[in-house]
Protein backbone atom coordinates (compact mmCIF):
# COMPACT_ATOMS: atom_id res chain seq x y z
CA UNK A 1 0.00 0.00 0.00
CA UNK A 2 2.95 2.49 0.89
CA UNK A 3 4.29 1.85 -2.78
CA UNK A 4 1.42 2.84 -4.28
CA UNK A 5 1.00 5.91 -2.45
CA UNK A 6 4.80 6.95 -3.42
CA UNK A 7 4.57 5.69 -6.54
CA UNK A 8 1.65 8.05 -7.17
CA UNK A 9 3.20 11.04 -5.46
CA UNK A 10 6.42 10.68 -7.47
CA UNK A 11 4.74 10.95 -10.29
CA UNK A 12 3.13 13.46 -10.04
CA UNK A 13 5.80 15.14 -8.37
CA UNK A 14 7.44 14.75 -11.74
CA UNK A 15 4.28 16.06 -13.99
CA UNK A 16 4.45 19.03 -11.53
CA UNK A 17 7.97 19.78 -11.84
CA UNK A 18 7.39 19.59 -15.97
CA UNK A 19 4.37 21.96 -15.24
CA UNK A 20 6.54 23.87 -13.58
CA UNK A 21 9.44 23.93 -16.41
CA UNK A 22 6.66 24.92 -19.12
CA UNK A 23 5.72 28.38 -16.74
CA UNK A 24 9.14 29.46 -16.05
CA UNK A 25 9.70 28.97 -20.08
CA UNK A 26 6.85 30.48 -21.25
CA UNK A 27 7.42 33.37 -18.72
CA UNK A 28 10.78 33.43 -20.08
CA UNK A 29 9.95 33.78 -23.97
CA UNK A 30 7.12 36.39 -23.03
CA UNK A 31 10.06 38.31 -21.35
CA UNK A 32 12.11 38.65 -24.24
CA UNK A 33 9.38 39.07 -26.38
CA UNK A 34 8.47 42.12 -24.73
CA UNK A 35 12.18 43.10 -24.37
CA UNK A 36 12.53 43.28 -28.29
CA UNK A 37 9.59 44.54 -28.75
CA UNK A 38 10.37 47.37 -26.28
CA UNK A 39 14.19 47.81 -28.05
CA UNK A 40 12.29 48.13 -31.06
CA UNK A 41 9.62 50.93 -29.82
CA UNK A 42 12.85 52.54 -28.63
CA UNK A 43 14.77 52.65 -31.47
CA UNK A 44 11.69 53.46 -34.13
CA UNK A 45 10.92 56.45 -31.50
CA UNK A 46 14.65 57.76 -31.25
CA UNK A 47 14.44 58.09 -35.12
CA UNK A 48 11.09 59.46 -35.29
CA UNK A 49 12.64 62.50 -33.05
CA UNK A 50 15.79 62.57 -34.76
CA UNK A 51 13.98 63.23 -38.12
CA UNK A 52 11.95 65.86 -36.34
CA UNK A 53 8.58 63.70 -36.10
CA UNK A 54 7.78 64.91 -32.61
CA UNK A 55 4.51 63.64 -32.38
CA UNK A 56 4.90 60.18 -33.33
CA UNK A 57 8.11 59.85 -30.90
CA UNK A 58 6.00 61.56 -28.27
CA UNK A 59 3.12 58.40 -28.40
CA UNK A 60 6.15 56.20 -28.36
CA UNK A 61 7.36 57.40 -25.92
CA UNK A 62 4.97 57.48 -23.41
CA UNK A 63 3.57 53.81 -24.59
CA UNK A 64 7.28 53.14 -23.43
CA UNK A 65 6.85 55.27 -20.16
CA UNK A 66 3.79 53.64 -19.45
CA UNK A 67 5.09 50.11 -19.76
CA UNK A 68 7.94 51.09 -17.42
CA UNK A 69 7.25 54.14 -14.93
CA UNK A 70 10.78 53.83 -13.39
CA UNK A 71 12.53 54.61 -16.67
CA UNK A 72 13.26 58.32 -16.03
CA UNK A 73 14.88 58.24 -19.52
CA UNK A 74 11.81 57.66 -21.48
CA UNK A 75 10.20 59.71 -18.64
CA UNK A 76 12.54 62.56 -19.98
CA UNK A 77 12.37 61.59 -23.64
CA UNK A 78 8.52 61.63 -23.68
CA UNK A 79 8.86 65.46 -22.20
CA UNK A 80 11.10 66.92 -24.29
CA UNK A 81 9.12 65.51 -27.21
CA UNK A 82 6.31 67.56 -25.54
CA UNK A 83 8.53 71.08 -25.33
CA UNK A 84 9.40 70.89 -28.78
CA UNK A 85 5.68 70.33 -29.68
CA UNK A 86 5.18 73.68 -27.27
CA UNK A 87 2.83 71.39 -25.44
CA UNK A 88 3.71 73.02 -22.25
CA UNK A 89 0.09 72.13 -20.50
CA UNK A 90 0.03 69.12 -20.99
CA UNK A 91 3.85 68.73 -19.93
CA UNK A 92 3.32 70.87 -17.16
CA UNK A 93 0.32 68.91 -15.70
CA UNK A 94 2.71 65.58 -16.30
CA UNK A 95 5.63 66.47 -14.52
CA UNK A 96 3.47 68.03 -11.22
CA UNK A 97 2.04 64.23 -11.24
CA UNK A 98 5.44 63.10 -10.92
CA UNK A 99 6.52 65.17 -8.45
CA UNK A 100 3.19 64.32 -6.50
CA UNK A 101 4.95 60.60 -6.41
CA UNK A 102 8.72 61.28 -5.92
CA UNK A 103 8.66 64.88 -3.99
CA UNK A 104 12.32 63.32 -3.50
CA UNK A 105 13.58 63.56 -6.76
CA UNK A 106 15.37 66.67 -7.70
CA UNK A 107 15.69 65.99 -11.60
CA UNK A 108 12.16 67.16 -12.12
CA UNK A 109 12.31 70.00 -10.52
CA UNK A 110 14.76 70.92 -12.46
CA UNK A 111 12.47 69.25 -15.68
CA UNK A 112 10.12 71.69 -14.52
CA UNK A 113 12.51 74.33 -14.28
CA UNK A 114 13.47 73.70 -17.75
CA UNK A 115 9.66 73.74 -18.87
CA UNK A 116 9.39 77.29 -17.16
CA UNK A 117 12.36 78.38 -18.82
CA UNK A 118 11.00 77.39 -22.38
CA UNK A 119 7.97 79.77 -21.28
CA UNK A 120 9.95 82.66 -20.55
CA UNK A 121 9.19 82.46 -16.98
CA UNK A 122 13.31 82.63 -15.96
CA UNK A 123 13.24 83.76 -12.31
CA UNK A 124 10.45 80.70 -11.26
CA UNK A 125 13.19 78.21 -13.32
CA UNK A 126 15.72 79.44 -11.09
CA UNK A 127 13.46 78.77 -8.38
CA UNK A 128 13.13 75.45 -9.68
CA UNK A 129 16.63 75.05 -9.96
CA UNK A 130 17.80 76.02 -6.26
CA UNK A 131 14.85 73.83 -5.08
CA UNK A 132 16.40 70.76 -6.69
CA UNK A 133 19.77 71.40 -5.07
CA UNK A 134 18.63 72.35 -1.90
CA UNK A 135 16.92 69.08 -0.90
CA UNK A 136 19.71 67.15 -2.32
CA UNK A 137 20.89 64.23 -0.14
CA UNK A 138 23.40 61.74 0.29
CA UNK A 139 22.11 58.68 -1.68
CA UNK A 140 24.57 59.05 -4.28
CA UNK A 141 22.43 57.81 -7.47
CA UNK A 142 20.39 60.78 -7.19
CA UNK A 143 23.38 63.40 -7.20
CA UNK A 144 24.52 61.43 -10.14
CA UNK A 145 20.68 61.67 -11.86
CA UNK A 146 20.94 65.37 -10.56
CA UNK A 147 23.82 66.37 -11.99
CA UNK A 148 23.50 64.69 -15.31
CA UNK A 149 20.35 66.23 -15.65
CA UNK A 150 21.83 70.04 -15.42
CA UNK A 151 24.51 68.71 -17.82
CA UNK A 152 22.12 67.36 -20.30
CA UNK A 153 20.65 70.96 -20.21
CA UNK A 154 24.15 72.87 -20.63
CA UNK A 155 23.90 74.45 -16.98
CA UNK A 156 27.18 73.41 -16.23
CA UNK A 157 27.49 75.91 -13.24
CA UNK A 158 24.42 73.78 -11.61
CA UNK A 159 25.75 70.45 -12.38
CA UNK A 160 29.65 71.48 -10.93
CA UNK A 161 27.54 72.78 -7.70
CA UNK A 162 25.42 69.47 -7.29
CA UNK A 163 28.46 67.17 -7.55
CA UNK A 164 30.69 69.91 -5.29
CA UNK A 165 27.70 69.61 -2.53
CA UNK A 166 27.09 65.88 -3.48
CA UNK A 167 30.85 65.57 -2.21
CA UNK A 168 30.48 67.30 1.28
CA UNK A 169 26.88 65.18 1.87
CA UNK A 170 28.74 61.90 1.43
CA UNK A 171 31.50 63.03 2.87
CA UNK A 172 34.07 61.49 0.87
CA UNK A 173 36.24 64.21 -0.61
CA UNK A 174 37.18 63.98 -4.38
CA UNK A 175 34.08 61.01 -5.05
CA UNK A 176 33.31 63.07 -8.77
CA UNK A 177 36.46 64.41 -9.43
CA UNK A 178 36.56 63.03 -13.45
CA UNK A 179 32.91 64.18 -13.60
CA UNK A 180 34.35 67.79 -12.49
CA UNK A 181 36.74 67.70 -14.72
CA UNK A 182 35.02 66.91 -17.73
CA UNK A 183 32.23 69.71 -16.77
CA UNK A 184 35.21 72.34 -16.16
CA UNK A 185 36.28 71.08 -20.02
CA UNK A 186 33.04 71.88 -21.19
CA UNK A 187 32.88 75.46 -19.79
CA UNK A 188 36.17 75.70 -21.50
CA UNK A 189 37.77 76.14 -17.89
CA UNK A 190 41.05 74.70 -18.72
CA UNK A 191 43.13 75.39 -15.71
CA UNK A 192 39.85 73.76 -12.89
CA UNK A 193 39.76 71.01 -16.21
CA UNK A 194 43.66 70.18 -15.17
CA UNK A 195 43.13 70.56 -11.43
CA UNK A 196 40.57 67.94 -11.44
CA UNK A 197 42.14 66.08 -13.89
CA UNK A 198 45.53 65.52 -11.70
CA UNK A 199 43.58 64.58 -8.95
CA UNK A 200 41.21 61.70 -10.44
CA UNK A 201 45.32 60.45 -11.54
CA UNK A 202 46.29 60.53 -8.18
CA UNK A 203 42.76 59.05 -6.99
CA UNK A 204 43.57 56.31 -9.17
CA UNK A 205 46.80 55.91 -8.88
CA UNK A 206 47.09 56.10 -12.99
CA UNK A 207 48.06 58.42 -15.17
CA UNK A 208 46.97 56.28 -18.22
CA UNK A 209 43.50 57.49 -18.42
CA UNK A 210 44.53 61.05 -17.77
CA UNK A 211 46.88 60.87 -20.19
CA UNK A 212 43.85 59.83 -23.03
CA UNK A 213 42.04 62.91 -21.80
CA UNK A 214 44.73 65.61 -22.01
CA UNK A 215 45.97 64.68 -25.40
CA UNK A 216 42.75 64.94 -26.80
CA UNK A 217 41.31 68.09 -25.32
CA UNK A 218 44.61 70.22 -24.63
CA UNK A 219 46.47 72.59 -27.22
CA UNK A 220 50.02 72.91 -27.42
CA UNK A 221 49.89 76.56 -25.40
CA UNK A 222 47.81 74.73 -23.00
CA UNK A 223 50.23 72.22 -21.58
CA UNK A 224 52.54 75.06 -20.74
CA UNK A 225 50.02 75.38 -17.41
CA UNK A 226 49.36 71.59 -17.10
CA UNK A 227 53.30 71.16 -16.52
CA UNK A 228 53.06 74.20 -13.87
CA UNK A 229 50.42 72.42 -11.80
CA UNK A 230 51.92 69.09 -12.30
CA UNK A 231 54.92 70.68 -10.84
CA UNK A 232 53.12 71.75 -8.17
CA UNK A 233 51.93 68.45 -7.20
CA UNK A 234 55.30 67.03 -7.36
CA UNK A 235 56.49 70.10 -4.55
CA UNK A 236 53.40 69.12 -2.69
CA UNK A 237 53.12 65.43 -2.61
CA UNK A 238 56.82 64.15 -4.08
CA UNK A 239 56.16 60.51 -2.76
CA UNK A 240 53.04 60.51 -5.88
CA UNK A 241 54.94 58.66 -8.66
CA UNK A 242 52.43 59.21 -11.17
CA UNK A 243 52.98 63.40 -11.15
CA UNK A 244 56.47 62.48 -12.33
CA UNK A 245 55.16 60.30 -15.17
CA UNK A 246 52.46 62.68 -16.31
CA UNK A 247 55.52 64.96 -16.58
CA UNK A 248 57.85 63.29 -18.54
CA UNK A 249 54.67 62.69 -20.41
CA UNK A 250 53.95 65.90 -20.82
CA UNK A 251 57.53 66.74 -22.41
CA UNK A 252 57.05 63.83 -24.97
CA UNK A 253 53.63 65.12 -25.72
CA UNK A 254 55.16 68.74 -26.58
CA UNK A 255 58.00 67.24 -28.51
CA UNK A 256 55.44 65.65 -30.82
CA UNK A 257 53.05 68.64 -31.67
CA UNK A 258 55.77 70.55 -32.72
CA UNK A 259 57.71 67.80 -34.89
CA UNK A 260 56.06 67.99 -38.40
CA UNK A 261 56.33 71.31 -38.44
CA UNK A 262 59.74 73.93 -38.45
CA UNK A 263 60.46 74.23 -34.73
CA UNK A 264 61.01 78.04 -34.03
CA UNK A 265 64.63 78.49 -31.64
CA UNK A 266 62.40 79.86 -28.87
CA UNK A 267 60.28 77.15 -28.64
CA UNK A 268 63.66 74.75 -28.72
CA UNK A 269 64.97 76.67 -25.92
CA UNK A 270 62.00 76.84 -24.03
CA UNK A 271 61.77 72.55 -23.86
CA UNK A 272 65.00 71.95 -23.24
CA UNK A 273 64.83 74.77 -20.15
CA UNK A 274 62.22 72.85 -18.82
CA UNK A 275 63.46 69.56 -19.12
CA UNK A 276 66.60 70.61 -18.15
CA UNK A 277 64.88 71.87 -14.75
CA UNK A 278 63.11 68.78 -14.03
CA UNK A 279 66.24 67.07 -14.44
CA UNK A 280 67.89 69.21 -11.91
CA UNK A 281 64.67 68.78 -9.51
CA UNK A 282 65.07 64.92 -9.65
CA UNK A 283 69.04 65.33 -8.96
Amino acid sequence: MFNIFYNVFRISFIYMKDQIRLTIAILGLIFISNTLFGQQKFKLATEYYNSGEYEKAAQLYESLYKENTRNKNYFNLYIQCLLDLKEYTKAGKIIQDEIKKEPSDGSLYVTNGNLLERQGQPVKATIEYRKAIDNLNPDPSNISNLASTFTNLAKYDLAIETYLKGEKLSNIPDLYVYNLADLYRRQGDIKNMIKYYLITAEKEQNSLNVQTSLQRFLTENEYIELQKQIYHKIQEKPDISHYGELLQWTFIQKKNMIKPFVRPKHLIDNLKRMEEGFLHWLM
